[in-house]
């Protein structure tokens, strides 16, 4: 894909000179040299030495051209940021220029560098601060699921979503979690230390709207070196709050519009495996009317969105539109096509979870060697409804 300059000659005015952090770089690092445009970074001076393979693939360069975000240190200096993971983005090859873009638009007022690794083993790095604009606060957490007021001790994720695309790398700067507590001077709040997984690596979505913030499986799993050393993240009978600060900036630079707080209590620890015996399926009365199917306790929300499907009398899945009412206890499915009379099949795969992370057949917190003696997981049962108007 040719990503030429085009009409943006004009953006060479971002463009920052390269600079060597590495000695040694020989020829090669003489004439390479790093240019900040406004939507991407290219690498200019390239010859055929000093490009990868022949396979030209997005993994290749990688493996020589990397964009990071940067934190700035208390004196105002770069942090260090070789823990944070490269930018995504695409590459592109023309004419001896190598050329970034990243998926989703550089965020304003964030400081990025690119590094170009030479043949001999050297490093050529640029860093660049996009520029702020002046925008609106209009994005906001949408919801925080699951939902409901209380929450399994052990309970493994918690899904942050929000109204618009979000900037990448901010997360542990703008959430955390708090125990509540009630003492003779009245309520208080401690903060929980280091709640969720490596607060350093984000699992958004495709679209940044959603963000899984994984409390750690080796503090839930028992009988495991963390859960004996650290022991449990969340104690049962226990009220929590998780503050989220209106700073934390969106996809363009902008702060939330306000912050957001959930406060929810725990149970006692989850460890049955979703029951699909005990659910409860009220078929379509006409055939404009939704399929639902009720669960006794709640399930996980982004995958029931893809884990249930609906066969037709002919055999065929059915396209339709889901929808996940609030407490997660509850599935609606409505046909893009009115209901034919007919028999109906509901699949299961395997991988529904509750939010404690129990599969059908499968705790996550199963004793150790259970999972060998019970071999491969259980298949979910296939259940079955019919449409007689």
């Amino acid at each position: 894909m040719d990503l030429s300059l085009g009409g943006h000659r004009c953006c060479l005015l971002f463009a920052l000179a390269c600079l060597p952090l590495v000695g040694g770089c020989g020829g090669e690092g003489e004439a390479v040299r790093i240019v900040w445009l406004e939507d991407r970074v290219e690498v200019h001076g390239l010859d055929a030495a000093a490009l990868p393979g022949s396979g030209l693939s997005g993994e290749d360069f990688q493996e020589r051209f990397t964009v990071h975000t940067v934190a700035l240190g208390k004196d105002g200096e770069d942090a260090p940021v070789a823990e944070a993971p490269p930018v995504a983005g695409g590459y592109a090859l023309t004419e001896g220029v190598l050329r970034f873009t990243p998926a989703f638009p550089f965020a304003p007022g964030q400081r990025y560098v690119a590094r170009w690794r030479t043949a001999s083993g050297g490093t050529i790095s640029a860093a660049h601060t996009v520029p702020k604009a002046t925008v609106d606060a209009t994005t906001e957490v949408a919801g925080l699921h699951p939902s409901g007021p209380t929450l399994p001790a052990n309970v493994l994720r918690l899904y942050l979503h929000f109204s618009a695309p979000m900037n990448v790398g901010e997360a542990r700067h703008h959430l955390r979690l708090l125990r509540l507590t009630e003492g003779p001077s009245g309520p208080g709040a401690e903060p929980v230390p280091e709640p969720f997984v490596a607060p350093e690596v984000e699992l958004w979505d495709d679209e940044h709207r959603r963000l899984t913030l994984l409390f750690d499986p080796g503090r839930i799993k028992q009988g495991v070196g963390p859960h004996e050393a650290l022991g449990a993240v969340l104690e049962p009978g226990a009220r929590y709050r998780l503050e989220i600060d209106a700073a934390w900036r969106d996809a363009r630079g902008a702060p939330l519009r306000g912050g957001f707080q959930h406060t929810f209590s725990t149970t006692a620890a989850d460890r049955e495996p979703p029951a699909p015996a005990r659910w409860r399926i009220t078929p379509p009365t006409h055939s404009g009317e939704a399929l639902e199917i009720t669960f006794p306790e709640p399930l996980d929300r982004a995958l029931l969105h893809h884990c249930l499907t609906v066969e037709g009398p002919d055999g065929q899945p059915l396209p339709g539109q889901v929808e996940i009412p609030p407490g997660e206890r509850q599935w609606r499915f409505q046909p893009t096509t009115p209901w034919s009379p007919g028999s109906y099949r509901i699949h299961i795969e395997a991988i529904l979870e509750d939010p404690s992370g129990n599969r059908i057949g499968r705790p996550f917190d199963a004793p150790l060697g259970l999972a060998d003696e019970a071999g491969a997981e259980a298949e979910p049962p296939v259940l079955e409804f019919t449409f007689a108007p």
